[in-house]
């Protein structure tokens, strides 16, 4: 079974040509797998010291003058890897000189301030969660999302802003946003009246973020779910944030007991990817996160020593107000047609299978009109939409100030 090592050996070799890493084999570097690489390749400084110092390189060609990281050749809005950033180089320990930088870093992070929502602007949607609470966002002026600011606190926790009050405001609204059935999704927990499903990932980090905070029901029920999660998964990503999340903890004697077991799941996991042969196997996001949770018996870096201030506890969880009730003629319609839709289903059912067709995008600046009409072309003969009304959902989660995409 693979080793920390082998994990390691395998992500030096897929550095990019000028230093850093990107997601997969190939790509040029991009920040977030870049710092996770560096972190994970520190805990054998003297042999990959070369590595790890061209990865800190390839970072700081992406500082801002305002002290962020925003990836050069990415949106300018996109603010996210700042904090990630900085909480990788307060692991790293690094020289006086980055100390000061860093420090500057912690400061704009802190004045960085998440939309807030007043419930006016989205008066169809159904909230439970609190709307006058300031995080972090993906991207300038967007709204606050549970990883951004699980990675901003936690970055400035590692920095000795933990007692802020912006810090103490960010773990309240993680705790706000968490499930109380256990763990988190990246933002709501409904969504038009319909729950949504925690996810591993954000979960993890959101734990991460909250190391020290006790005697909270649902931090234990957020570690609960990634135990049962864990238990049954075969994805290394999600296996090596369940670790990472639950080894913070050494005190927690129910995932203590289950760290041989999902060393075991993981190590199998990372096995299969590193034995495939169609290019599908673990690209250096993977492999660095693995290679972290492997080794977190002898070096965490993701564990915090400070005291974690927390601000007035999430109110109590009020159920949101039930939708209208459609008047009579709009049930009568209502019903008409989808007696009328399901008539025409069973005329002409949907194939078996569907086909998916991927097109490349160099950024968002692309004629990404062009670009879907040209996906149609596909679709014509299983799907014929002449003359019809077709809806499209865009996945847009970025906020452009003056504009109405969003």
């Amino acid at each position: 079974m693979p080793t920390p090592s082998t994990a390691l050996d395998r992500l030096a070799e897929l550095a990019a040509p000028g230093g850093g890493w990107g997601y997969q084999p190939g790509q040029p570097a991009h920040l977030e797998p870049t710092a996770l690489a560096v972190l994970a390749l520190a805990a054998d400084r003297a042999k990959y010291a070369a590595h790890v110092d061209a990865g800190l390189a390839a970072i700081e060609a992406n500082r801002a003058a305002d002290g962020t990281y925003r990836l050069t050749r990415g949106r300018p809005q996109a603010v996210w890897p700042t904090a990630l950033v900085l909480f990788a180089e307060q692991a790293l320990g690094l020289p006086a000189d980055r100390e000061a930088r860093n420090a500057a870093t912690a400061d704009t992070l802190l004045r960085a301030e998440s939309r807030v929502l007043d419930g006016s602007d989205e008066k169809d949607m159904r909230f439970d969660i609190d709307l006058t609470l300031k995080g972090w966002a993906w991207a300038d002026g967007n709204f606050a999302w549970v990883e951004p600011t699980a990675w901003a606190c936690l970055a400035l926790r590692a920095a000795g802003k933990g007692t802020h009050p912006r810090v103490a405001e960010g773990l309240k609204l993680l705790l706000d946003r968490a499930f109380d059935s256990g763990g988190a999704n990246y933002g709501n927990r409904i969504v038009l009246g319909k729950s949504t499903e925690p996810i591993p990932g954000p979960t993890a980090v959101l734990l991460l973020a909250l190391q020290g905070v006790t005697d909270e029901p649902r931090v234990d029920a957020a570690k609960g779910y990634l135990r049962v999660h864990a238990a049954k998964s075969t994805d290394l990503e999600n296996l090596a944030w369940a670790k990472l999340a639950l080894a913070a903890d050494p005190s927690d004697s129910a995932s203590v007991a289950f760290f041989p077991e999902l060393d075991e799941r993981i190590a199998g996991a990372l096995s299969e990817e590193l034995h495939r042969t169609d290019g599908l196997g673990a690209g250096p996001y993977r492999l660095a996160l693995a290679a972290l949770a492997l080794n977190t018996g002898t070096r965490h870096p993701f564990r915090l020593t400070d005291t974690p201030t927390v601000g007035v506890g999430p109110g109590p969880r009020t159920e949101p107000p039930p939708p209208p009730t459609p008047a009579l003629l709009d049930r009568i319609k209502g019903k008409v047609r989808n007696w009328v839709l399901n008539k025409l289903a069973a005329v002409r059912p949907l194939p078996e299978t569907s086909a998916v067709h991927i097109a490349r995008a160099e950024s968002y600046d692309a004629p990404l009109a062009d670009i879907l009409a040209a996906q149609y072309e596909h679709f014509r003969a299983a799907v014929p939409i002449a003359g019809k009304r077709v809806v499209l959902k865009p996945n847009l989660v970025e906020y452009r100030r003056g504009s109405s995409t969003r």
